[in-house]
């Protein structure tokens, strides 16, 4: 099955633009997805999706890799 980043390229292929590498496109600065879609180059649903499923793949890696977990302070 493919993963979200082929299902998304249009989207990953903007975050190159980003203004940081860690960037999560949610309230960054010089966020090359943010602008997109402020510029309705990516549709806000498209957008949403993206970040829901990119958020589900994120915790089932976690899930099956416990130390990638964020540490608890």
């Amino acid at each position: 099955a493919p993963g979200v980043d082929e299902i998304f390229d249009d989207v990953v292929m903007l975050a190159d633009a980003c203004r940081f590498r860690d960037c999560t496109h949610q309230k960054e600065p010089g966020c090359g997805v943010r602008a997109a879609v402020d510029s309705g180059a990516i549709e806000k649903v498209r957008y949403e999706s993206f970040l829901k499923l990119h958020a589900e793949a994120r915790a089932q890696r976690e899930k099956q890799s416990p130390w990638l977990k964020p540490r608890r302070t």
